[in-house]
């Protein structure tokens, strides 16, 4: 069951509960393998969302010094996590965010890589 409702989703097809979380996380779902760590900043109904229906392990933005540790995949970083780093910087935050690179980018949302 869960795999036909995680292939609705990718699909852009309204889940009964939250219509727009297919639309805006359709292509992070597509995105993301095991082993990558996506740090994001979505309250706890998004999050429970993307627990459920990503292979990625999954961070709170303040966590973000923890990826590193905690996976051997990419690190990814969403525009959310970007713009809750932006508004509250860790040590270094400069120096991490001019290093980001691109990997994708919606109206709804934007995906982008920390090089390990």
């Amino acid at each position: 069951m869960l795999a036909s409702y995680h292939a609705g989703f990718t699909q852009g097809i309204p889940h009964p509960i939250c219509a727009t979380k297919p639309v805006t996380h359709g292509p992070l779902l597509q995105e993301v393998r095991p082993g990558d760590i996506v740090v994001d900043d979505c309250g706890y109904i998004c999050t429970g969302y993307l627990l459920l229906f990503s292979p990625a392990e999954l961070l709170p933005a303040p966590a973000l010094d923890r990826a590193a540790q905690t996976g051997p995949g990419r690190i990814l970083l969403t525009s959310r996590a970007i713009a809750a780093l932006d508004a509250d910087p860790p040590d270094g935050w400069t120096d991490i965010s001019a290093a980001l690179q691109p990997i994708f980018e919606t109206p709804a949302l934007s995906l982008s890589e920390l090089p390990r």
